[in-house]
């Protein structure tokens, strides 16, 4: 019962709305109606059209925004490089700065080094020296002393000396009297070989010099 009734209710509207087509009022809203339809078309599609230049306006914004962080991103790329090769750069002439400290120490070591080598070298040669001159000063003082003591004898031998008018023995300065050969002999370097001479043989063998002037017997 109740869809039927809603069903005449729509019935009856749907004539209504007929007949109110067939009137120039329902035109005339019709009209209107089409125009303001229209209209609020037109300014549908221009806010569209708004909405898209300001999209577009955004889309550029952003792009311009986004060239810009690249331009940044760019900035601080060429910033990254520059403190890279800064970077680099320091660190070359750190490098650089090490391995000129190292061989420096290396020169200042070897130098001294080689100063301490020939330092000791030449200590070592002064110590030879020194010996040397100190067995040069030995020698030349046992060579003194025998100088000294050859003079000590030349002096003796020259100087004034005992000697006994009879026998020729001389005497030595411990009051020993001592044949002449022998104290000659300590006393200097001569040495003696014991000859004779032709006055003793006259006066001692006078029979060598019968036999030796007598001549020889002749063979029968």
């Amino acid at each position: 019962m109740g869809d039927w009734e809603k069903a005449y209710e729509h019935k009856m509207i749907w004539n209504k709305i007929q007949l109110d087509l067939n009137t120039e009022e329902s035109r005339t809203k019709i009209a209107h109606l089409k125009i303001k339809y229209e209209v609020e078309q037109k300014e549908s599609e221009l806010q569209d059209q708004l909405r898209d230049l300001a999209l577009k306006e955004k889309e550029i914004q952003l792009n311009k925004v986004d060239i810009k962080l690249k331009e940044n991103q760019l900035e601080l790329k060429e910033k990254r490089i520059a403190l890279l090769k800064s970077d680099n750069e320091n660190q070359t002439i750190v490098r650089n700065s090490f391995i000129a400290g190292f061989v420096a120490i290396l020169i200042i070591s070897y130098i001294i080094y080689n100063g301490y080598r020939l330092k000791k070298r030449a200590n070592r040669a002064l110590e030879n020296q020194n010996v040397e001159i100190q067995s040069k000063n030995e020698e030349l003082s046992h060579l003194n002393s025998e100088l000294e003591t050859a003079l000590k004898e030349v002096k003796q031998l020259s100087g004034l000396l005992p000697i006994c008018s009879h026998c020729k023995k001389i005497c030595d300065e411990e009051g020993s009297w001592k044949q002449m050969e022998v104290y000659i002999d300590e006393h200097s370097e001569a040495r003696f070989s014991h000859g004779i001479c032709p006055e003793c043989i006259d006066m001692k063998f006078p029979h060598l010099n019968e036999q030796a002037s007598s001549p020889p017997p002749t063979s029968a």
